[in-house]
């Protein structure tokens, strides 16, 4: 008992200095990216199918999509994520983002930190930004409901313009119906949205929900219904849907769709992914059925404990 409690803690000393050193060279980057950064970014693993999450995954970064997530993920990890293209004519989006979490067994309430930076542009406006997510949850009702709660800073340096800061919580609520059915709930950005920030960067409020069906060990299948509560007089929403398959041990094959009323435009999505004991590796791409030839390519490295 004795050498696992020490393994244990070099375990997290050792998380928590890497974490440091990482999140230092993270902030030192020039983050004039060229273009843009999605304001909640979802992540590779998320992005490859179709951005569906609401009633969680494995990954770290389903607590990005709902923060009643954060129970359901491995006990502790350190991710480094980065995102960059085109999936609309004039918007680009550039990024990267640190997501260390926490969900061991002597810990009072699973959490995570996320920080993240980069630029966003639309059409001729544009801003650099940075942005930290405080991530809690935890498990109740002998761990078939899960709650969860996260608090969203933003800073955005709108070019030509000034800084705009904007603090928000969020709230998600997970339910295991079954051991292979599951459903979610992410209220995101419930302070509503400050009508002097640029429409543009805004953090809207949005309500989505969404299913997870696990048949089997092997294979995932999820739906979520998501809509933009503010700026969105017509009430669009937008529906992703995603497919997760093992094709052996270590390896992951994603695809996915996106359709979104609201901006009239559908996506197509895909992603691999190396699951290693400890090494883990994302690949994802996003990328719109017309209008234009760029993509979106989002990649992540991780480290489990």
């Amino acid at each position: 008992m004795k050498l696992t409690s020490i393994g244990n803690s070099v375990h997290k000393w050792f998380l928590w200095v890497l974490t440091i050193i990482v999140l230092l060279v993270t902030s030192g980057l020039d983050h004039n990216l060229n273009r843009v950064w999605a304001q909640q970014f979802p992540g590779p693993i998320s992005m490859s199918m179709g951005g569906a999450g609401a009633a969680g995954f494995w990954a770290p970064e389903s607590a990005l999509v709902n923060p009643a997530a954060i129970s359901l993920t491995t006990p502790m990890d350190v991710g480094l994520m980065y995102q960059d293209g085109s999936v609309q004519r004039g918007v680009h989006k550039t990024g990267l983002g640190l997501l260390i979490s926490d969900n061991s067994e002597d810990v009072l309430f699973p959490g995570a930190i996320y920080y993240a930076k980069g630029s966003r542009k639309f059409h001729n406006q544009g801003a650099q930004e940075q942005l930290w997510s405080v991530i809690l949850g935890k498990f109740y009702w002998e761990k078939k409901l899960s709650l969860g709660l996260r608090l969203t800073y933003l800073t955005s340096e709108v070019a030509g313009d000034r800084q705009y800061k904007q603090l928000t919580p969020g709230f998600g609520a997970i339910l295991q119906m079954t051991e292979t059915f599951s459903l979610g709930l992410a209220l995101e950005n419930l302070t509503g949205s400050d009508k002097k920030v640029p429409q543009a960067f805004r953090l809207n409020p949005e309500t989505r929900i969404g299913v997870r069906y696990k048949p089997m060990e092997l294979f995932s299948l999820l739906l979520d219904i998501s809509r933009q509560e503010a700026d969105n007089p017509d009430k669009e929403g937008v529906i992703h849907l995603g497919l997760e398959s093992h094709t052996n041990a270590f390896t992951l094959l994603r695809l996915g769709g996106q359709w979104d009323n609201r901006i009239k435009q559908n996506f197509f999505t895909f992603g691999a992914g190396f699951d290693g004991p400890r090494l883990k590796v994302n690949y994802s791409l996003q990328k719109a059925l017309k209008g234009t030839d760029g993509a979106l390519h989002g990649v992540d490295f991780r480290v489990s404990f």
